[in-house]
């Protein structure tokens, strides 16, 4: 009996250190966005501190490490800001670096969309190709335009 309890117990931390993959983290992305169109600055910062955590547990490959370093840098930024705009400012940042890493994953085959924003001029990337504008909710909803659809 205890050594059953013991390979359950280390069963189950093996399984907590188990590396996130690109489609985990790019749900918990689509779950940032939806914070930010939703207009909720705590819950933002919420989102991008579980998805910070996650990126911490990834195993990157060489060529993905810079991208993933600079989208963890803005992750860090929207985790510790109050303000819901310079959380979006920020988002604006994350979503291009965040962008290019899903191009750079040959193995995330989901679909997703790289959607701009002209009034902003910035982008982000979107589950899906109705537009949900994170950089002004429900002020400008549906502003926005898919520029890029990606599923490698």
């Amino acid at each position: 009996m205890k050594t059953l309890a013991i390979m359950l117990l280390a069963a189950l931390s093996w399984g907590s250190l188990l590396a996130q993959t690109t489609s985990e983290v790019f749900g918990q992305y689509v779950g940032l966005k939806n914070s930010l169109v939703d207009g909720d600055a705590k819950k933002s910062s919420v989102s991008a501190s579980a998805l910070l955590k996650s990126f911490e547990t990834m195993t990157v490959v060489d060529d993905q490490k810079s991208r993933v370093s600079t989208i963890m840098v803005s992750l860090g930024k929207i985790k510790e800001e109050k303000k819901l705009e310079a959380q979006r400012a920020e988002f604006a940042k994350l979503s291009e670096s965040f962008w290019q890493y899903l191009q750079g994953d040959q193995s995330f085959k989901e679909a997703h969309y790289y959607i701009y924003c002209p009034m902003k001029k910035w982008y982000w990337v979107s589950e899906s190709n109705t537009i949900r504008n994170p950089f002004y909710g429900k002020q400008m909803l549906s502003c926005g335009k898919v520029e890029l659809t990606g599923n490698n």
